[in-house]
C-alpha cells in the first residue's frame, strides 16, 4: 500500500525533526554510514562504516517549503571514507 501525505503534513513532520535536532544545541551533527539503516534509535549495525560527519548550525533550519527541508549552510564536513550510503 502506498500512503501519500499532504505538503502540510510533510512540513509539520520536518518542523518536528528540526526541533528535535536543535535540542542538541550548537553541536548537532548528521552522520552517514555504509550498510543498512538501523532500527529507530539504534546504533549503526556491526560492520557499518562512518562515511562523513556533517556539522549542523544552530538552529539548523533555513526554511521548509513544499515538504522539503533546507538546512542553513553547511560550514564544513569531515569525510573519513569513500563509499555508498544506503
Amino acid at each position: 500500500m502506498n500512503v501519500q501525505t499532504s505538503t502540510d503534513v510533510r512540513d509539520l513532520r520536518l518542523r518536528a525533526l528540526t526541533t528535535k535536532i536543535d535540542q542538541a544545541g550548537d553541536g548537532a551533527t548528521l552522520k552517514l554510514y555504509t550498510g543498512t539503516q538501523p532500527a529507530f534509535g539504534a546504533v549503526p549495525p556491526v560492520g557499518a562504516e562512518l562515511l562523513v560527519t556533517i556539522p549542523l548550525q544552530y538552529p539548523c533550519e533555513d526554511r521548509i517549503e513544499n515538504g522539503v527541508l533546507y538546512f542553513k549552510p553547511i560550514l564544513g564536513t569531515l569525510a573519513v571514507k569513500t563509499g555508498v550510503a544506503t
